[in-house]
C-alpha cells in the first residue's frame, strides 16, 4: 500500500467527524468540532494546543467550540518574537500567581515550566542568604520556601524570625515562602501546631523515632510536609502502611540532598540508603526533592535532582513530579488550609421512611430487663414481670431430633394405654415390666 493509499484510507475511516478548514491567513487545520465561517483560532497561554473560539454577536464574550490542529503553530511557531506577550498582561500575571512566565520552545511550546525549592534554610547571615536565592532562581527555580528549625518546647511569644520584606533584593522570578520545620522528639509533648500554621506558610515535622513518625502520619493536624533526616541511620524500618496512610491525608515526604552532597562518606551512604528505603515503602508516591541548601555551593538545578531521583528508584515522571507537581501541591494545599473553613452539617430529615416496629419485636428498654435475663440469656422460670414492663416474646427455636423422637415415643405409649382400657391400666402395665425387667437382669446375674 502506498502512501497517498494509507494517507485516504486514514481520512476516509477516522476523518468522518473531522472537518478541515481553511483560515484567512491560508493555514490549513482540522478539527472534530464542528466549524462555521467567522469562527476563530486561538492559542492560548498555557494550553497544549489551538482552541476555536466563536464570537457571540450579543456582547464580547467567545464561546468555547474544541481544540484544534492548525499547520504552522503547533509547536510554538504562534510564540514568536512579533507575538509576544503585552509586558501589561505578564505583570498581572506575575502580580497574580507570584511566577515568571518562561517559555521554551519546541514540543510543549507555551507551557509554564515551574520548579520548586521548598527548603532553604534561613540564616542571619544576609549576604549568604541572598547569595544562594540569586544563584537557585539562575537554576531555573520559581517558588522558594525559607525554612527555619525550632526544636524542645516552644516559646510563649511565636513570632517569625524571617524579615517581611527581606532586607536585600531578589529576582523578580522568585516567590518567597516561609516554612518552619519542627523536629519532633516526645510523641507526648503538645507542641501548637495550630499557632504555627498562622505565623508560616508551610509546616514540616522532623521525627526522631518510630514512635514520633507514626503519631505525625496518622494523628498530627495540620501538617503539609514530613522531613526525614536522610543522613542519619534510623535504628527501624518504614513501614508501607504507615507511610501510605500520611499520603493519602495529603503529607509529602521530603528527601534533602546537600547534607549528603558536601557532608562525609557515611552520610552519603545513609542518604542513599534510607532514599532507596523510602522510595520503595512509598512506592514512589508523595515525594517532594529539596535542597536544604545554607549555602549557594549545595544548590543543584532542577534536572540534576530529577537525576538524583532516578538514582534514588524514582521513575523518570516520578522524579519531575518531585520538583513540580508534588511540590506545588503542597503549596497550594497549605493555602487552602490556612484561607479556607471547616463546617460541620447536620442532615435533620434525608427523606427517609419512619421505621415501623412489629408487634413481639423490638428490645426491652426496661430497667428491670437486665435482673430478669440469666445466663445464656435465658428468663429464669422464678422470676415475675411487673404490670408495667414489655416483655419480649422470641421466637421459638425449631426441636431437635432428639426432641422429636421423644415426642414420637411418648404419643405412641398414649395410643397403646388407650388400647389397654384407660391411662390407669397403662401406668399399671409399666410399672408390672419394670419390675419383670428387674427380676430378669436379677436371675441372669446368678446364673453368671
Amino acid at each position: 500500500m502506498s502512501a497517498v493509499e494509507r494517507y485516504n484510507r486514514a481520512v476516509l475511516i477516522d476523518g468522518k467527524s473531522t472537518t478541515f478548514f481553511a483560515t484567512v491567513q491560508g493555514r490549513l487545520g482540522s478539527s472534530n468540532t464542528k466549524i462555521q465561517p467567522k469562527d476563530v483560532v486561538y492559542v492560548l497561554y498555557g494550553g497544549s494546543a489551538p482552541f476555536v473560539l466563536r464570537p457571540n454577536p450579543n456582547d464580547n464574550t467567545m464561546q468555547l467550540i474544541g481544540d484544534a490542529y492548525l499547520d504552522g503553530v503547533m509547536y510554538g511557531e504562534a510564540l514568536t518574537a512579533e507575538n509576544k506577550m503585552p509586558d501589561e498582561w505578564a505583570g498581572k500575571l506575575n502580580a497574580k500567581f507570584g511566577l515568571d512566565q518562561t517559555v521554551e520552545w519546541g514540543r510543549g511550546a507555551g507551557r509554564v515550566k515551574m520548579f520548586y525549592d521548598l527548603n532553604i534554610p534561613y540564616t542571619t547571615n544576609h549576604a549568604e542568604l541572598q547569595r544562594t536565592l540569586a544563584f537557585v532562581a539562575e537554576l531555573g527555580y520559581n517558588t522558594i520556601a525559607i525554612s527555619v528549625s525550632l526544636s524542645g518546647k516552644l516559646p510563649t511569644d511565636l513570632t517569625s524570625p524571617i524579615p517581611s520584606p527581606l532586607p536585600f533584593s531578589i529576582s523578580p522570578s522568585l516567590h518567597i515562602l516561609t516554612r518552619c520545620t519542627l523536629t519532633l522528639s516526645d510523641p507526648s509533648q503538645n507542641h501548637r501546631l495550630t499557632s504555627l500554621t498562622s505565623i508560616y506558610d508551610l509546616l514540616a515535622i522532623r521525627p526522631t523515632s518510630e514512635k514520633t513518625l507514626q503519631q505525625t502520619c496518622l494523628s498530627l493536624p495540620t501538617i503539609d510536609i514530613i522531613s526525614l533526616d536522610c543522613t542519619i541511620r534510623y535504628p527501624f524500618y518504614f513501614r508501607q502502611s504507615t507511610l501510605l496512610a500520611a499520603i493519602d491525608r495529603g503529607i509529602r515526604f521530603e528527601i534533602c540532598y546537600a547534607q549528603g552532597i558536601l557532608g562525609a562518606g557515611e552520610a552519603r551512604r545513609n542518604l542513599i540508603s534510607n532514599a532507596t528505603q523510602l522510595v520503595r515503602a512509598t512506592r514512589g508516591k508523595g515525594i517532594v526533592l529539596s535542597s536544604e541548601a545554607q549555602r549557594a555551593l549545595a544548590c543543584r538545578g532542577p534536572w540534576d535532582v530529577v537525576n538524583l531521583g532516578i538514582g534514588w528508584g524514582l521513575g523518570k515522571e516520578r522524579a519531575v513530579e518531585a520538583v513540580q507537581r508534588e511540590a506545588s501541591g503542597v503549596v497550594v494545599g497549605a493555602e487552602m488550609r490556612r484561607r479556607s473553613y471547616r463546617g460541620v452539617v447536620d442532615v435533620v430529615y434525608g427523606g427517609e421512611k419512619p421505621v415501623v416496629e412489629e408487634k413481639g419485636k423490638g428490645k426491652n428498654l426496661g430497667g428491670k430487663g437486665k435482673e430478669m435475663v440469666g445466663k445464656g440469656g435465658k428468663r429464669k422460670a422464678g422470676d415475675s414481670v411487673d404490670a408495667g414492663e414489655v416483655v419480649v416474646n422470641e421466637a421459638e427455636k425449631p426441636p431437635s431430633k432428639r426432641e422429636l423422637k421423644r415426642r414420637a415415643a411418648k404419643a405412641r405409649k398414649a395410643v397403646a394405654a388407650e388400647k389397654a382400657g384407660g391411662p390407669d391400666n397403662a401406668v399399671e402395665e409399666s410399672t408390672t415390666t419394670k419390675e419383670n425387667d428387674d427380676v430378669g437382669m436379677a436371675n441372669g446375674k446368678d446364673q453368671g
